[in-house]
This record gives C-alpha cells, structure tokens and sequence, in this order.
C-alpha cells in the first residue's frame, strides 16, 4: 500500500490547510534544491576528482578518503573550496542557506506546529 505525503500528514495535523501548505512547501523546495544540486555536482565529477587529488599532494601527511576527511583540516577544505568551487555552487549554497533560514527556521516553522504542541504537553 502506498501513502503519499497528504494522506499521512492530513492524520496528523487534521486536515488544518495552513500547516499542510506550509509542509508541502518545504518539501518541494527541498526536492527542488536537491535536483538542483544533482544538476550542478554531478557533471562535477572529474574536476572534484581531480581538485581532490591536488589536495592530497598538497598534504602528503593526510589521508583524505572522502570530503569529511578534508573539512577536518581547514586549509585544506580552503583549498578544495577554491579549486571545485564557481559561480553555480556558489549560488546553490546560497539558495541552501537561504532554505534553512527562511523555511526551516525554528522561528517560521514552529509557529505552524504551536497548537499541535500545546494539544501534546
């Protein structure tokens, strides 16, 4: 059986139209950004291959196995930075951070869950 993102979130929140609006925006702004970021990266590969490798031998005493490993050393996450990065990234960090701030603010986003809290507590 299938249920999509209406059906379950109509059970929880009782059909209430503002805070069911509100979920189906973050949601199709995250799906958006993620294609987004799809689009951007992927076509990247190489050259984020390639940037990987001159930070490798630009720190020889590290072992850099995936990015996680890189933003440990901040120098060479700076230098990373600046080899893979240009304008469409830029951007998409940008849009990223503006979601966060705008859509997921505990400060925008909590005001729809209020009475849904306080039938809780």
């Amino acid at each position: 059986m299938f249920i999509s993102f209406g059906s379950v979130s109509q059970l929880i929140f009782d059909d209430d139209a503002q805070i069911l609006k509100q979920l189906k925006a973050v949601l199709d702004k995250f799906i958006q950004l993620s294609y987004k970021a799809q689009e951007i990266l992927i076509p990247q590969g190489n050259a984020f291959r390639e940037a990987m490798s001159v930070v490798q031998k630009a720190f020889p005493d590290q072992l850099f196995n995936n990015p996680q490993d890189i933003i440990a050393i901040p120098e060479a996450f700076e230098m990373l930075n600046k080899l893979v990065n240009n304008r469409d990234i830029y951007e998409l960090e940008n849009e990223i951070a503006a979601f966060k701030k705008n859509e997921l603010s505990d400060e925008n986003l909590d005001n729809y869950f209020k009475p849904y809290i306080n039938r809780i507590g």
